[in-house]
């Protein structure tokens, strides 16, 4: 009866947040739909900040999948003349203090993820991660293309991965006026990206890697298993198992799966 009672008042709770997330959106122009498989759990609503920035009306489409879990001082940060997608699937579990910006873009979060404490993520694009992935602490990705995690793939504390930047032609021109350049990033599935890296745009690191912590990943094709270290980040050494080794292992799985 306890139980009951307290996912009635949580549901209450959640259904009156997006009742009042919708009307606020709605002042400014902006069309809000919620698809929710169920009442996630939460330790607070978050607080959505629509930014009026854009020609004409815009929408914010949230989908929350089953078994979520939302955590304190979670921010919507809203462009209301665009149009964002936030896709947030099964089994996702949100600390503290995550800020979410889809600026015209669609942040799309597979199941099971973790998505840990001061992060920020922000999609002009695509930014999309896969199942199992994991996003730490005080962690920013900013997708103004594509941005694209792996399965099982994740992201140590304090890493920055940006897929664009603004040129500087050395003229009095403020640099936020100068244009972007941008080129998508890919992490391959079971990579680990350590502590402190920073990911530029145009990386594309193979599955099954491991990035040193403190390296700076530039544009370019890494190759799968490696151990990539330094700034700018250079393949330091290949993983025990080796390209081929791993192939025959995944072979040697499915056929005992069968």
């Amino acid at each position: 009866m306890v139980v009951r009672s307290i996912h009635l008042v949580r549901t209450v709770r959640f259904r009156l947040w997006a009742l009042t997330t919708w009307v606020r959106l709605r002042r400014h122009g902006c069309r809000f739909t919620l698809d929710c498989a169920e009442t996630p759990r939460f330790y607070g609503l978050p607080y959505v900040e629509p930014d009026p920035v854009g020609p004409g009306p815009g929408s914010l489409h949230l989908k929350i999948g089953r078994n979520c879990k939302l955590g304190r001082g979670m921010i919507l940060d809203i462009h209301t003349g665009k149009h964002g997608v936030v896709d947030i699937g099964d089994r996702v579990s949100f600390m503290s203090r995550v800020r979410l910006m889809p600026w015209g873009g669609t942040i799309r979060l597979g199941p099971d993820m973790q998505v840990r404490e001061a992060s920020e993520l922000k999609a002009n694009g695509l930014l999309d991660c896969g199942e199992g992935a994991m996003i730490g602490r005080h962690t920013t990705i900013h997708a103004h293309t594509h941005v694209r995690l792996g399965r099982f793939s994740g992201y140590a504390e304090n890493t920055m991965v940006v897929d664009s930047d603004h040129l500087h032609d050395g003229s009095d021109t403020f640099f936020m006026h100068q244009p972007v350049a941008s080129a998508p990033i890919d992490v391959g599935d079971n990579t680990f990206i350590g502590a402190n890296c920073v990911v530029l745009r145009g990386a594309r690191i193979g599955r099954n890697s491991f990035v040193a912590a403190h390296a700076t990943v530039t544009a370019g094709e890494y190759p799968d298993g490696w151990l990539l270290v330094g700034q700018p980040a250079k393949p330091a050494k290949e993983l025990p198992i080796s390209r081929k080794d791993y192939a025959a292992a995944e072979a040697a799985a499915e056929h005992a799966a069968r």
